[in-house]
């Protein structure tokens, strides 16, 4: 399974709405798609509420559940996961500070 994580440090950059559409097209190109949806808004899950389509699978979780929602899309026989992500804010704090000498 081929997995891709769609990260960015600020929120309305168009994260779901990017794993959304490589999910359908992955799809229409006959692989079976899942997308995890870490983001607390749930945009992707809803966005699969209000589809008549069965696929592409979207899943929400808290992101401690992303090892568990990984496994189980190996399980499921997907080709690709896609996970949709909050924005990242330890990433404001990246490198660390280095210990006083």
């Amino acid at each position: 399974m081929f997995t891709v994580a769609i990260l960015s440090q600020k929120g309305g950059t168009g994260k779901t709405t990017m794993a959304l559409h490589l999910a359908v097209g992955a799809e229409k190109a006959g692989q079976l798609a899942a997308v995890i949806d870490l983001d607390p808004q749930a945009s992707a899950a809803g966005w699969k509420d209000s589809r008549q389509a069965e696929t592409p699978v979207v899943v929400s979780v808290p992101a401690t559940r992303l090892p568990q929602a990984l496994e189980a899309a190996r399980a499921g026989g997907a080709d690709l996961a896609l996970i949709d992500s909050a924005r990242i804010l330890a990433m404001s704090h990246w490198p660390p500070p280095r210990p006083p000498t």
